[in-house]
């Protein structure tokens, strides 16, 4: 006899072999529905290198999963805190929520922290509410156990990009699922993966790992996400790293005028301050001058 879980995985299966074991977006989506109805943890890691497509697949899925959740703000950058997540998870009800980078909230370092621990206990919360997750990282190992083995049910690896006869690159990757037998191992049988040095490689041992299921090819993702969404991405992101730059410049600033043993609390309220009685000396002395 077979449970929900297994015969989701099976009837995903199907179709992948059905389709020459080409995965497609739809399969994925579909599938995560699935999770989401029955209420079973529904995530999705997106790993690869910077550059492989990972922030584009994400809005992808996250658009078909629930197609009014970028444009209401349901990415978390890796400038938010853990509280705006936390509080994401609260009032979020049967969407999508996308992490662009997920070592911030669950690296394997930070597991046994205070906010590990609330948004652990969070990420059951969201279950009951029907919530689906797509997840970006660089390597899943680096995500924390519980968070890889108990709550994420397919991982996409996206290896490289290829020049197609337009000229124009795609991405492509591999597609695994977890098996439900190994909660609190290794559920992707990624140990596998461990001292190989080439993507082809990474093909041959994936190709008889039982967690693998197929490729993907990134279809083009401006026939599933409007420009003005892919604009409120990068608009977001961009903001937020501009932001998070000025602040640590800041501080960079404060750091050396109290090693030079100037008080700059007390002598400036902010760098901006600073910059602005610099500017008003300058026009001052020019005057004199």
């Amino acid at each position: 006899m077979s449970g929900i879980l297994e015969k989701l995985i099976t009837q995903t299966e199907y179709k992948i072999i059905n389709n020459m074991g080409i995965v497609k977006h739809q399969y994925i989506v579909e599938f995560i529905k699935e999770l989401q109805r029955h209420e079973y943890d529904a995530h999705v890691v997106i790993m690869g290198q910077n550059g492989s497509g990972k922030s584009m697949l994400m809005l992808a899925l996250m658009k078909q999963l629930d197609e009014n959740s970028i444009k209401n703000g349901k990415i978390i950058y890796a400038y938010d805190k853990t509280s705006k997540l936390i509080k994401m998870l609260k009032e979020s009800n049967n969407s999508c929520i996308g992490i662009d980078e997920g070592k911030k909230f669950f690296h394997y370092k930070r597991s046994m922290g205070t906010e590990q621990i609330v948004l652990t206990n969070m990420i059951e919360y969201a279950r009951e509410n029907r919530n689906a997750f797509v997840v970006c990282s660089n390597d899943i190992r680096r995500l924390n156990n519980n968070y890889r083995n108990s709550k994420v049910q397919v991982v996409i690896w996206l290896l490289d990009r290829y020049e197609k006869e337009t000229g124009k690159t795609k991405s492509y990757g591999l597609v695994f699922f977890g098996n439900p037998a190994l909660e609190e191992e290794d559920k992707f049988s990624m140990n596998l993966f461990s001292n190989l040095y080439s993507f082809e490689q990474i093909r041959i041992v994936a190709e008889t790992s039982p967690t693998f299921y197929g490729y993907m090819f990134l279809e083009d993702i401006k026939n599933l996400v409007s420009e003005e969404e892919i604009k409120i991405y990068r608009t977001e992101k961009k903001k937020g790293i501009d932001d998070t730059a000025d602040s640590y410049m800041k501080k960079l600033a404060n750091k050396e005028l109290k090693e030079e043993g100037v008080d700059s609390e007390n002598m400036f309220d902010n760098l901006e301050t600073a910059l602005m009685f610099k500017k008003k000396i300058n026009k001052l002395s020019s005057k004199d001058l």
